[in-house]
């Protein structure tokens, strides 16, 4: 077990389908999280953005589009959240988001307030399309997801796991919240293996 996920612990979480995760933290643990930030499912720029997104999502983590299923070819290390504005209402949302082609999960948009406060904490402008790159407490790995994607391919996952944070041991004394904390440091491009540093490949 694991001190409380800012997610899976904070908001309820459901598939693409609408329905609620019984087990988040379960869902959640150990992987990289990226939250998307929703606010007109019908905009040109939106499309675009997914196109990128979906391609990224499906390859690393060995979904077969046609059926959202995962294949097994690859490990299931990245999850993508959807962050909906409290502008959508929930049928619009959910003929979306079953229009994807990833089975990307979404806060449950009967969040309300805690919705619009989480949406508030991570300084958008109005509008703004984004994915974030996260830890389980929600402190911000790279706010330009789609930009590493677009710059360094496939690799960026490796990255993003690099400079993440590992979940804390129950009962650690760690502070819990659900604001975005500072960037990751980037990784240093040596690391020391066996007492002799090496140049990372990236």
């Amino acid at each position: 077990m694991t001190s409380p996920h800012f997610l899976a612990d904070s908001f309820a979480i459901e598939n693409y389908n609408g329905a609620l995760l019984e087990h988040p933290h379960d869902h959640l643990f150990g992987k990289v999280l990226g939250l998307l930030f929703v606010h007109d499912t019908t905009s040109s720029q939106l499309t675009a953005f997914l196109h990128h997104t979906q391609q990224f999502y499906n390859r690393v983590n060995g979904v077969d589009p046609e059926n959202k299923r995962f294949t097994g070819k690859r490990a299931h290390n990245l999850e993508i959240v959807v962050v909906p504005s409290s502008s959508l209402d929930e049928p619009t949302l959910q003929q979306w988001m079953s229009g994807l082609s990833s089975p990307f999960l979404q806060i449950s948009p009967k969040e309300g307030s805690k919705l619009s406060e989480l949406i508030k904490n991570y300084s958008l402008e109005a509008g703004e399309i984004a994915l974030q790159i996260v830890n389980w407490d929600g402190s911000v790995i790279t706010q330009q997801g789609l930009v590493d994607v677009l710059s360094k391919g496939d690799s960026c996952l490796m990255n993003w796991q690099m400079v993440r944070k590992t979940e804390p041991i129950a009962g650690a004394d760690d502070t819990f919240t659900t604001a975005p904390g500072k960037s990751a440091a980037p990784p240093s491009s040596k690391t020391v293996v066996g007492g002799v540093a090496v140049d990372l490949p990236f």
